[in-house]
């Protein structure tokens, strides 16, 4: 399965699940947002139908693939933004506003290692946005789902204003 499709799967399950503002949307984003295990997530239909619309296409997604995939995708008020999450919480194109969030929680937030620890910190700096960011919900998903160094390289550009695909001159040795 291509990274493009499982971006377009999490949009759709986040659509159907928190699309509506009403009280079972507002509950179910309630629960996710609150999960810190994998088994925590697992516990939930929302969860479920995730991991069930992921295989019938063909993709397999581990506990805590879909505990990162849920509890950030719940903080996301709306997935069919244009902007990359990492531009929104970095620098603005005039230079003179801060960035959303500092460099330092920046740094903290590309240098998250497991998949559950860069859910925590995402989540929790969502959470010092003040609001809820609308995103490009299918870039975000495909991040988050495959999280790995190029990822991470690509997000520090966009944080910084630059677009990855420029020049080679920006990939990094490995």
């Amino acid at each position: 399965m291509s990274r493009k499709q499982i971006g377009d799967i999490v949009v759709a399950w986040h659509r159907d699940n928190f699309g509506r503002d009403n009280r079972q949307s507002l509950a179910a984003r309630a629960r996710l947002k609150r999960c810190r295990s994998p088994l925590e997530s697992l516990l939930h239909r929302e969860t479920q139908d995730l991991g069930r619309r992921l295989r019938a296409a063909g993709t397999q997604a581990s506990a805590e693939q879909l505990l990162i995939l849920t509890s950030v995708m719940s903080k996301i008020r709306d997935a069919n933004g244009a902007r990359s999450i990492a531009a929104i919480f970095g620098f603005r194109p005039d230079r003179e506003s801060p960035p959303h969030l500092s460099e330092i929680r920046f740094r903290s937030l590309v240098g998250a290692r497991s998949g559950r620890e860069l859910a925590a910190r995402l989540v929790r700096f969502l959470d010092a946005l003040g609001q809820s960011p609308r995103c490009d919900g299918r870039r975000l998903a495909e991040d988050l789902f495959h999280w790995n160094d190029r990822i991470r390289d690509a997000w520090c550009l966009q944080y910084y204003g630059v677009d990855p695909s420029t020049p080679q001159i920006w990939e990094l040795p490995r």
